[in-house]
């Protein structure tokens, strides 16, 4: 496997974390996409990824830690109310993973864009870290904040929407830069 293949095979793993980290599909109240799978896939990328984007190794164990804390949401229990704190600072961790995540991976689309047949993998990229940012502290935001039962709800389904939306252009920029990648690979 060339390193372009191995590069190219790793962000499309950050892709398909996305995937599960952001669709959810429930069977008798079980999700079947498990948030955790993506947490997985997101570690194995970061361990394949750091040796060429070394900034990625500040991820490890905020992905390990944000990884547990999913398999805990999972888990068919009632969480006591105490435990509303640390979920927001998990949520916190969740924000600065992302943002720090697709920052680096744009700065690895701008190291070979100039050879790619795309140059605007990076700023695209910037793009979606960028919205899914804004989208996530309003969220986080709106959850914290005193907001009447009737107007939260549909706040949540518009913010909901649109975040459904940003997963969907950041895992397709994601797959694109993986196969722009890939198209970089020399025969042998």
């Amino acid at each position: 496997m060339t390193d372009f293949d191995r590069i190219s095979t790793q962000v499309r793993r950050v892709a398909w974390g996305y995937f599960f980290l952001y669709l959810d599909f429930n069977l008798n109240s079980i999700s079947i996409l498990p948030d955790f799978i993506g947490w997985i896939l997101f570690c194995s990328a970061i361990q394949g990824l750091k040796e060429e984007q070394p900034k990625l190794a500040l991820l490890e164990h905020f992905a390990v830690a944000l990884g547990l804390w999913s398999v805990v949401g999972w888990l068919p229990l009632e969480l006591p109310a105490w435990l509303n704190l640390p979920g927001l600072v998990f949520q916190l961790m969740g924000l600065y993973f992302h943002f720090q995540l697709l920052t680096e991976l744009a700065q690895l689309a701008g190291r070979y864009q100039q050879a790619m047949v795309r140059k605007d993998h990076d700023r695209c990229v910037l793009r979606a870290r960028t919205g899914t940012t804004v989208v996530q502290t309003a969220f986080v935001l709106t959850v914290a904040a005193p907001i009447p039962e009737g107007a939260m709800t549909a706040t949540a389904v518009v913010m909901l929407l649109v975040q459904m939306g940003l997963c969907f252009y950041t895992m397709g920029e994601l797959f694109s830069l993986a196969n722009g990648l890939k198209r970089l690979e020399v025969p042998q």
